[in-house]
């Protein structure tokens, strides 16, 4: 498991579109738009993401995970931060092809190894904090925190209306910009100021 993680998460659970700088034209949504992820995608930093042989075009979305640590429902955006234990890197990897074609993004986002996480820091997050995607040493996405379109509170709240969260559940919260593409050979590295990276080879 990622560090400080002492489980498999019940379900790991993203958000689509969270930045501005990632709509590319299309509306802003109304609300947050949550996907799911199996919690067989989940693997730690330093192992290896494995593209399947079939894959054609595999872009790694640097963003924002955070790692729930209590069982609750119904929260308000005031209450729903008291349930956060701590904060990682994480990368969205995503198969774009299938992701179009598919009716579910089941394989899009969801095939083994497609969720690296990083070590997990306690419950604080600078206010000012920067996320950026590195592929093989070169940066490939820059975006604020702050420039979530839905903060990770209103995520959190409107998320426990309908599902239960639950101690070690895990969230991913968007990514910003132009998702850079993976192709076998690469290294990706995500950083977010004041928290460990998460860094993976790409194999074919």
């Amino acid at each position: 498991m990622p560090g400080g993680l002492t489980q498999r998460p019940g379900k790991i659970v993203c958000v689509g579109l969270n930045y501005r700088s990632h709509l590319h034209g299309r509306p802003e949504p109304r609300h947050p738009e949550l996907f799911f992820k199996p919690s067989t995608a989940l693997v730690a930093s330093g192992e290896a993401i494995r593209l399947p042989p079939d894959a054609r075009r595999v872009e790694a979305e640097g963003e924002l995970a955070v790692i729930i640590g209590k069982t609750a429902r119904n929260l308000t955006v005031a209450e729903a931060m008291g349930i956060v234990r701590g904060f990682a890197c994480a990368l969205d990897i995503s198969e774009r092809e299938w992701q179009g074609a598919d009716k579910q993004w089941w394989r899009a986002k969801g095939c083994d190894t497609f969720c690296p996480v990083g070590p997990v820091a306690p419950n604080r997050l600078d206010p000012g904090a920067e996320l950026v995607t590195r592929i093989n040493g070169r940066e490939a996405q820059r975006g604020a925190i702050s420039d979530l379109i839905f903060g990770v509170a209103e995520v959190i709240a409107f998320g426990s209306r309908y599902l239960t969260w639950e101690e070690g559940d895990i969230l991913l919260t968007g990514t910003p910009g132009e998702p850079p593409r993976l192709v076998p050979g690469d290294v990706v590295e995500v950083e977010i100021t004041g928290l460990a990276s998460v860094r993976c080879p790409c194999e074919g």
